[in-house]
């Protein structure tokens, strides 16, 4: 998860003023007040800002976590000019979410135009939506993955990560050996009579419909468990209505696809600068010289290597999340369409996932 690979501090914000919780955290972090501040006005380009409306409410109900690494932000990443909008980045864990954000912070040119706001966090889409602006010009965007290779990368994050060590107890790390078995303790032996154990997780992530649960998890879950990791119960019955899911996608200015980073990275800036940097053009050798934050994992297929009821499990723990990376992939494809039109340039040169 973002930022959790690095040590980190916690702040509340009030009004313009930044302010650190406590002193006892100065001294742990062996700085002084003056250069904390100044590291933290560095890295959030909070000083002499203006924080209001929605954002300033997502501080005040939670204190931003900002790590000790520059690469890394959760929360209200850079606060906005009064007048400007601020951009609100929902991030689905394992979609490339931390790619995107570091590329949105630290990518040249600059991929958001100056004086807008910058928030970024693994939230539930109504904790974020509440907070848009009610005057309008807040945007809200996204990632989502193919949903295959997004279990499978929930399974390397649960079973191999330093985060993972920390937070997975002791005795749930043997569901974790192989894909195989993690799959299978969701699934048990027959999917029409799925074991006892299977709303446990082990602390981490659970695999059912992840991407339509961020887009349908109701306001405050968030906060009670950090991140909508988890199943949302409801009546006693997991809650992740396909139909709300795709609702809420058309309210996102942007939708990327991770499985085509670059490229969504292309369409992003069109959006946001209504321009393209020469690596945009995929028939230009400039196109190489993009830089990727973005890392292309080359792995045996993991539905090669599981038994045809294992792939069952698979498809029918994400069927609502293949529907809805459906709709995001074809909407993806339409606004890359426009965007080469527009810009005279082509985008997409491979479109074969």
């Amino acid at each position: 998860p973002c930022g959790e690979r690095h040590r980190s501090r916690m702040y509340t914000f009030s009004s313009a003023i930044v302010t650190v919780v406590t002193f006892a955290a100065l001294a742990a972090a062996s700085l002084s007040e003056p250069d904390l501040r100044l590291e933290l006005a560095n890295a959030l380009t909070l000083e002499n800002a203006d924080i209001t409306g929605g954002a300033l409410d997502l501080l005040q109900r939670g204190a931003v976590q900002v790590s000790s690494h520059r690469s890394s932000c959760r929360g209200l990443c850079r606060a906005a000019a009064p007048g400007s909008p601020t951009f609100y980045f929902l991030h689905i864990a394992k979609t490339s979410g931390t790619s995107l954000d570091e590329d949105i912070r630290n990518r040249k040119p600059n991929i958001l135009p100056g004086g807008v706001g910058y928030f970024h966090r693994e939230l539930c889409f109504d904790d974020i939506v509440s907070n848009l602006s009610s005057s309008g010009g807040d945007q809200l965007f996204t990632i989502l993955r193919e949903p295959r290779s997004h279990v499978y990368s929930m399974f390397k994050q649960c079973a191999t990560s330093e985060w993972a060590e920390r937070v997975v107890p002791d005795a749930d790390k043997q569901l974790m050996v192989n894909f195989s078995t993690w799959i299978r303790h969701f699934g048990g032996e027959s999917l029409d009579e799925p074991p006892a154990s299977w709303l446990l997780d082990g602390n981490c992530y659970h695999p059912l419909n992840m991407q339509t649960r961020a887009l349908t998890c109701p306001q405050g879950q968030a906060d009670s468990i950090s991140h909508p990791w988890h199943l949302n119960m409801q009546g006693g019955v997991p809650f992740a209505p396909l139909d709300v899911a795709l609702q809420n996608l058309e309210k996102f200015s942007f939708v990327g696809i991770a499985d085509h980073y670059q490229e969504s990275v292309c369409l992003l800036y069109s959006k946001t600068l209504g321009s393209l940097p020469p690596a945009c053009n995929c028939q230009d050798e400039a196109w190489s010289s993009f830089g990727m934050r973005h890392e292309r994992h080359v792995e045996t297929r993991q539905e090669d290597m599981l038994s045809p009821f294992e792939v069952e499990i698979l498809d029918t723990f994400t069927r609502s999340d293949t529907e809805l990376y459906k709709a995001a992939l074809t909407r993806f494809h339409e606004e890359v369409r426009t965007a080469e039109t527009k810009h005279g340039v082509k985008i997409l040169c491979n479109d074969a996932l």
